[in-house]
């Protein structure tokens, strides 16, 4: 995102050089704009060793066959985020049990950090909505046929590898308010 004016006094930004890197930077002391990220989640649900892909409508990815997932809300925790993916574009609930893969893409206009999370069916009748328009169960074999991403074909198969146990983190009782580990 790409601000002319500070956010927080509204006095035009300048360019300045800290560590190497140019920042925008409000002149006022207020405000520095250190980076763009964008955050998305997505899930693999499997049905005897096939994932659950779906083919997209829409860019980025349009005719690719995908996992269910997309970008995470402001407000949203990361395995809330997955959730809400799966109820959007299919209309199923599913449980976010855990992470079994994070990826990031640097790119010029901004760093994607993608998770990825074994996900449990719950309930629902999949029905898709304006963003995908086909899906089904695929083996890594089918989707070596399709028009597959290398990622998604990456998280299914560290989907499919995943031995981790699902126990509680002794660790849970330091963590700062709001903050989450994923392997319960």
């Amino acid at each position: 995102m790409q601000y002319n004016f500070c956010p927080k006094c509204g006095h035009p930004l300048e360019q300045v050089t800290i560590d190497n890197v140019q920042r925008d930077v409000c002149p006022q002391g207020d405000y520095t704009h250190w980076n763009d990220c964008t955050i998305s989640a997505g899930g693999v649900l499997l049905k005897d060793d096939r994932a659950l892909l779906v083919r997209r409508t829409q860019n980025p990815g349009k005719g690719n066959w995908i996992n269910p997932g997309g970008f995470v809300e402001q407000t949203d925790h990361l395995d809330e985020a997955v959730t809400r993916e799966f109820a959007e574009e299919l209309g199923i609930q599913v449980r976010a049990n855990q992470v079994v893969m994070v990826g990031d893409q640097p790119r010029e206009n901004a760093h994607n950090v993608y998770v990825t999370f074994q996900v449990e069916y719950l309930s629902g009748k999949i029905r898709l909505n304006s963003e995908n328009d086909a899906y089904g169960f695929y083996s890594l074999a089918e989707m070596d046929t399709m028009q597959v991403p290398d990622f998604t074909k990456e998280v299914v198969k560290a989907t499919l590898s995943s031995q981790v146990k699902l126990q509680r983190n002794p660790l849970d009782e330091l963590l700062l308010s709001g903050y989450r580990f994923f392997n319960r």
